[in-house]
Order: C-alpha cells, then structure tokens, then sequence
C-alpha cells in the first residue's frame, strides 16, 4: 500500500526468537484513535481476532445487555504485546492492558495503552473511519502479536477506468435487481480502491446512491461518510464482498505465505472490523452496536 504516509517515531522493538514466531496461535487487533467525546479522546487498542490450530475467529463480541456488557472483558486477554503493521512492515511495538471496567457497548474488546507514549499515526483525522459516532480519526494501523506483516500481493491505491466501474455495476445491478436507469454516474461514487501488482486482482470500492436494493439503500441518512461496496475483480470471475467496507491494511498476518486483508466496517448503529483470508474467500468478523 505505497503512497501512505506516516508521520511517527519508531517504538522500541524486541522480535520473539524464531523458535517462539513458530508457536501456533497469534492475536490481531487494531490501533484506534477515539473522537467521541462521551466516551473518550485519543488512542485504544481493540483486540478483535485470534488464530489457532482451528483457524481464524473473532472475540466474542455479540453484547446486548449491561449484563453481558460487565462480563465481556473474562474473554479477552488481561495484558497483550503487540508489533505494530503497516505497509507490510513491522514499525514499531506497543503493549495494552485490559481495563477495570467497560460502560459503553461500543467498548467491547478495547485496551488502555500506557499514557504519555508517542504512537504512530497516518495522515490527519479525518471521517474516513470515523464510523458511527467517533468524528475525525486516525486511521487504524493493524496489530500483531507475532512479527508477521509482509503484504505477498502487494495492494497498491488504484483509480479504476470507466469501463472497469461499468463492469462492476452490471455484476451488482443483476446481484440485486436494480433497474438499469439507477447506474448513471451522478448515481455512483467512487471511493478508495486498490490493485494487486502481483496478481493483477483489483479491489473496487463503490457507494451506490439511490439504489433502492442495494444493501446499504438508506444509510445515507444517517451518517456524513458511507463507505461503499466492495468487489474483488478478476479477470474471469468478480466476488462481492460486503458493502460498508474501507481496506485498513493487507498483510501475511499468521506467517502462512498468504496475504489476508483487514477491513473496517462502518453501518447503521454498528462498527467493526472484517479480516478476509484463503483468497479472500473466507472471512471473521469483529463489530459492536452503539444502542
């Protein structure tokens, strides 16, 4: 993902030895930066995914009640260290801890992070990931428990031709039925989207106004930002993926030779985060509702 930039110092950073990197089992989580002022202003951590001998799953996260809402932090870690990705790179470490007690749904699987520690940031705040309530934010880099972040695809910012966006739009119309008047450009956005250079594969992100049964018909309402439909396009086949989709970063993220991508996934009432893997055929999900 070449072209972001980063503005930050390098934490000190202490590998596991290889006999260590080879233990089965690691945790993925995200580095947050906060703007809800009911809530809290500056960085988290939210421990979202693990992998083990079974494969990839997500926290418990499914919260409904102040009940389950106090019990919820006995499922995830106390303390965590983690090796902070970005780029396919490792760029620095940071460690979290679990809090005393959660008040918020929205809190579900967040850590403290020790006060006054410089983390690394991209870019300025903006309502890019801001999500349901958090406004202006930094974008979240991902975490990892091992030292593993190499992105083997290579996904690079890509702006796709007109002919390119056509083709995605037909795939979709037949998808859910739209009627074809709905596909003129005033009624398609495009939104941030990426190509493989290994592969040649593209990810193309479109947010569909007025679409009356596109998944996310309505939305718009609600919220300043609606991150769009994604596709995976290749050059026999294309593969929806889900809408309320923005790409945070790609990466081998449990050593296995395979890039995996780790999405946010911003909807009505509901945050979270979609990791994609086995081709990007396969995913886990983490996400919290706010009412």
């Amino acid at each position: 993902m070449a072209g972001f930039f980063i503005g930050m110092v390098i934490l000190p950073l202490s590998l596991p030895s290889q006999e260590q990197a080879k233990k089965p089992g690691n945790l993925i989580g995200l580095l947050e930066f906060d703007n809800d002022p009911e809530i809290f202003f500056g960085h988290k951590v939210r421990v979202a995914f693990e992998k083990d001998d079974k494969g990839w799953k997500a926290f418990p996260h499914d919260i409904h009640t102040a009940q389950e809402l106090a019990h919820s932090l006995s499922g995830f870690p106390a303390a965590v260290t983690w090796h902070i990705c970005f780029d396919g790179k490792v760029i620095g470490s940071l460690s979290s801890h679990s809090p005393e007690r959660i008040n918020f749904y929205a809190q579900i699987g967040q850590h403290d992070i020790p006060e006054n520690i410089i983390l690394p940031v991209y870019g300025t705040p903006s309502l890019r990931f801001g999500g349901w309530t958090r406004g202006k934010v930094y974008r979240p880099l991902v975490l990892n428990t091992q030292p593993w972040a190499k992105d083997y695809d290579q996904w690079r910012p890509y702006s796709p031709p007109d002919t390119e966006v056509a083709r995605v739009v037909k795939f979709l119309q037949k998808e859910w039925g739209e009627a074809e008047a709905k596909s003129g450009k005033e009624e398609i956005e495009q939104n941030q989207s990426y190509m493989s250079r290994a592969r040649g594969i593209k990810l193309i992100n479109l947010s569909m106004k007025k679409w009356q049964n596109a998944p996310e018909a309505g939305e718009n309402d609600y919220w300043p930002y609606m991150a769009g439909v994604v596709c995976i396009v290749k050059k026999d086949k294309i593969l929806y993926l889900d809408y309320g989709l923005d790409l945070i970063d790609a990466g081998d993220y449990d050593n296995d030779g395979k890039s995996e991508l780790i999405f946010m996934v911003q909807k009505y009432n509901y945050d979270g985060y979609k990791l994609f893997f086995n081709d990007y055929q396969n995913f886990v999900e983490f996400g919290w509702h706010y009412h």
